[in-house]
């Protein structure tokens, strides 16, 4: 073989034994790349490439290149079509590709420490392998994140919060979570990557509203500088309302509190005027506690002034 050629050796090795499969070399995939062997000495296939790599505009770089775009391109459709069948569009196939072309010339070819072509080959393969990889896993993640909160916590989590939840189980996945993946074909890991993406919602929900201390709010255990938004109120003290200074909240909460009250705190009376489980009626007066907590204790307490007005209006006469 004519290591002065790195092309060439690179068509003999992709002419020889067909590279791992997908599934068999997945624990390669997500496991971070070793170091080279600096005490090696390059053998004269890797001087030969990274001269060619050195002298990008010369024509014979030009045709390895040529050859590695090929091989890659290849391994990208085979690995779709083969292990996530029917999951990418052509264009975003291409999307793929035009990422793993990036990825390689642009320093990834640079980081190759292999002796001949067969590793050339296998580490063209991996990159192809590890970007489709990459793409199944962000876009079921994604797409599940959002799913759990559609579902469940729409009332809850904000969508910039769903984002960040859906980029942090995105990196815990690609650097950690996905070596501990034991299964052999895209649905075991679709359902892997799914329990990985509603754990996360759940989790990030309940740090929500055990930080809020909503439960005992809503209990009517606030502490007294808070506006009585549950159940009927000790009488109330001489109101102080300043009725040309608009309130400190926003006109969707106003309204949401002024039905809270009309119902007693009874959130049944609401759910049912509105036709949501109490649930939704529970995680809403959530948000709008935690959005009270954000006030100034002036601003807060024309908040309760004006609760304390409303249900003096609300109260029967007598």
């Amino acid at each position: 073989m004519n290591h002065a050629n790195p092309e060439g050796a690179l068509r003999i090795a992709a002419q020889g034994e067909a590279p791992p499969g997908f599934w068999d070399r997945l624990p390669e995939l997500v496991r971070p790349p070793a170091p080279p062997l600096s005490d090696r000495p390059p053998s004269a296939f890797l001087l030969a490439l990274r001269q060619r790599i050195a002298h990008r505009r010369a024509p014979e770089t030009l045709t390895l290149f040529r050859t590695i775009a090929r091989l890659a391109g290849e391994r990208v459709e085979d690995t779709c079509a083969t292990c996530f069948d029917g999951l990418f569009r052509a264009d975003e196939r291409g999307a793929i590709v035009q990422g793993l072309f990036a990825d390689l010339f642009d320093g990834g070819l640079a980081t190759f420490a292999g002796v001949d072509g067969a590793d050339l080959l296998g580490f063209v393969t991996l990159r192809a392998d590890r970007a489709v990889l990459h793409a199944s896993v962000s876009r079921w993640a994604i797409f599940e994140v959002r799913s759990a909160h559609r579902a469940r916590y729409r009332d809850l989590l904000s969508d910039d919060e769903v984002d960040e939840i859906g980029a942090d189980v995105l990196s815990e996945l690609l650097s950690r979570s996905l070596a501990r993946f034991e299964g052999g074909n895209d649905r075991q890991l679709y359902v892997y990557v799914r329990t990985t993406a509603h754990r996360a919602v759940s989790r990030a929900a309940r740090r929500k509203v055990l930080d809020r201390e909503s439960v005992a709010r809503l209990r009517e255990e606030a502490p007294p500088d808070l506006p009585p938004l549950v159940g009927r109120p000790a009488p109330a003290p001489r109101v102080r309302l300043r009725p040309r200074d608009p309130l400190p909240i926003s006109a969707d909460d106003e309204a949401y509190l002024r039905e809270l009250l009309e119902a007693g705190g009874k959130l049944a009376s609401v759910a049912a005027s509105r036709g949501v489980s109490r649930g939704s009626v529970t995680k809403m007066v959530q948000r709008i506690l935690g959005r009270l907590d954000a006030l100034s204790v002036d601003e807060r307490e024309r908040v309760g002034e004006w609760a304390e007005a409303t249900l003096g209006e609300l109260r029967p006469p007598g």
